[in-house]
């Protein structure tokens, strides 16, 4: 009697568990969804060792007589958006591994704006900085020290060995589409524009990260910086705030993306997102969130919107 009771006990507790992740999930979601008033969003929670997802919860907004009411739609799964500030680790992974950069090289961001060829491009604020790290160019989101590392360092016999590198990244034969790839276009794909991913496949790169996959990079060294960076990201940077008094260490990227409408970028709507893995030291659970803001919206930053839910959601998979 006591050989079947066990394994079936077991086999309740764990399924308890994954309901209890499934439903705290959905209802942090919603709750969040509600009070921004957000156009949709979506969480995929996966156990890091094995890849399994654990939760996934997404939602999307209809009018009503009421006002917004919120109905689950699995479609934003499979739906395909640019990255963002979610990439700027990929990028600067591939620097430290293909470029041989470091984290330590200084970079000037000129106050958080510049102009690459007759285009600009612009940090989500200014940080007040001139010369930085490569390092700290990721913990605070730095769009013009990633496009400048890229263009002063990519040369034009190099595109097709960076377009390989990155579809091997993320475990996918094209991210770039029908989107140039090409030396000017290359300093805003490095901070995720001119990519469409699907949410799975930006969790995806991270979660490889997190369980030390040593076919990521080719130096050992890249990955354990990479790793560093994503924990001071979490003490340093975007996160610091957000995360100061987590239960759990959690390894992080914040990303405030402007989201791509059928009026291109005129809209000035944002996708607020969090990417990354807890605990930081002993990574067993991965996990994405992302909230299309509602037009004008008066919070959209990623630490601000998707981070709460984020943050909630690993502590609560960690407990």
């Amino acid at each position: 009697m006591k050989l079947y009771f066990i394994p079936l006990l077991f086999i309740t507790l764990f399924s308890y568990g994954q309901n209890s992740l499934q439903s705290f999930a959905d209802n942090r979601l919603l709750a969040m969804l509600k009070t921004q008033q957000a156009d949709n969003g979506l969480i995929i929670l996966k156990e890091v060792a094995t890849g399994k997802i654990l939760a996934k919860s997404s939602f999307v907004s209809k009018k009503s007589k009421n006002g917004l009411v919120y109905e689950k739609d699995s479609s934003l799964y499979a739906s395909v958006i640019e990255p963002g500030g979610l990439m700027i680790p990929v990028s600067v992974g591939y620097l430290l591994d293909d470029a041989n950069l470091s984290l330590l090289d200084s970079v000037d961001i000129e106050s958080g704006s510049t102009t690459i060829g007759n285009l600009k491009v612009y940090d989500s604020e200014d940080f007040g900085l001139r010369y930085t790290s490569l390092k700290n160019i990721v913990e605070i989101s730095s769009n013009v020290g990633v496009a400048k590392q890229f263009n002063a360092t990519l040369k034009e016999q190099e595109i097709d060995h960076f377009k390989n590198t990155i579809n091997t990244y993320f475990n996918v034969n094209d991210v770039f589409g029908k989107n140039e790839v090409s030396l000017m276009t290359i300093p805003f794909i490095s901070f995720g524009y001119g990519l469409m991913m699907s949410p799975m496949q930006i969790l995806n790169f991270y979660n490889r990260v997190a369980i030390g996959d040593p076919s990521l990079f080719k130096k050992t060294s890249t990955l354990q910086q990479l790793k560093d960076v994503l924990q001071g990201v979490s003490k340093n940077g975007t996160s610091k705030q957000l995360l100061y008094n987590s239960k759990t260490d959690i390894a992080s990227k914040t990303g405030t993306i402007l989201a791509l409408n059928k009026d291109g970028y005129k809209s000035k709507q944002y996708i607020s997102s969090m990417v990354g893995y807890a605990p930081a030291a002993n990574p067993k659970y991965s996990c994405i969130v992302l909230i299309k803001c509602q037009k004008n919206a008066p919070q959209y930053y990623g630490a601000s919107v998707a981070g709460p839910v984020f943050k909630d959601i690993l502590n609560e998979a960690c407990k």
